[in-house]
């Protein structure tokens, strides 16, 4: 399953324009990350509150998949690191709260606006299928926060126990969108393009498919957990959307969230 998800997330990648930020004219702490063919970088210190968190990829050919995770107050970066160096792919889920990312293709660039609070975090390349040599840890300090007011967004896309809460009809054109995870469990986005008039329950029948999908994806949001928010820019043409979930239910019998109904239709005009 967690493989078929990054193959459609790298799909994403190779279709997707991105858009201009809409989100670089707010004027919040700035934070950069790079990612090479040798190495990955990020700063060992970040702010508390709102950042706008930019990571580049400089890589010749592989797509960079930055997954920021906050390391639970009562837990150690070495459990964090065995949990992952574990035959467990899922041990290191207890362990971290998840804040979500966006695949970047080679030679690109993308942006996001996360809220952050204090505590000691970790970097991941590609979440599970990362080793020690590709986890950076920095902290959020406990200084006195600067006051900030949120960003503003244009469209609220809620993360349920199991649905999403996106309005039925939006704007085309570069959108900010507010991702929120309100559940108890995590959640990712991956929408694809779909023909007109599709239902939900037919988007859902041909994803579950086990033939290809006619469908195009056109962006994804990777694994977020309970509680955490960002703010990142989508630039959408006018047609008719799906969006949906595909990662396991953890506290339940590890069926794809789809299938407890976190898909919704949508248009955009």
């Amino acid at each position: 399953m967690r493989r078929s998800i990054v193959i459609l997330v790298l799909l994403v990648v190779g279709l997707l324009v991105l858009p201009a930020s809409l989100l670089a004219q707010e004027n919040y702490p700035e934070v950069l990350g790079t990612a090479s063919d040798d190495t990955i970088e990020f700063p060992s210190e970040v702010p508390t509150g709102y950042v706008n968190v930019i990571f580049d990829n400089t890589r010749s050919e592989a797509a960079y998949s930055p997954v920021i995770a906050r390391i639970n107050d009562d837990v150690t970066l070495e459990e964090v690191l065995a949990a992952v160096g574990s035959e467990d792919d899922l041990a290191v889920l207890s362990l971290v709260t998840l804040y979500g990312g966006i695949e970047i293709a080679p030679g690109e660039s993308e942006s996001y606006i996360s809220e952050f609070t204090p505590g000691e975090y970790v970097l991941f390349d590609d979440c599970e299928f990362c080793d020690d040599s590709e986890i950076i840890s920095f902290v959020v300090s406990d200084s006195e926060m600067v006051e900030q007011t949120p960003p503003e967004s244009d469209v609220t896309l809620a993360l349920v126990d199991f649905a999403f809460g996106v309005p039925a009809q939006i704007a085309t054109g570069p959108q900010v969108w507010h991702i929120h995870n309100f559940g108890e469990q995590w959640h990712h986005a991956v929408i694809f393009q779909v023909d007109e008039g599709t239902t939900t329950l037919e988007a859902r029948n041909a994803l579950m498919s086990e033939e290809a999908p006619p469908y195009i994806p056109v962006w994804g949001w990777l694994p977020s957990g309970p509680g955490t928010q960002s703010w990142v820019t989508i630039d959408l043409a006018p047609g008719t959307y799906v969006i949906s979930c595909f990662l396991p239910d953890l506290n339940g019998d590890f069926s794809p969230h789809m299938t407890h109904g976190m898909i919704q239709v949508f248009v955009v005009e």
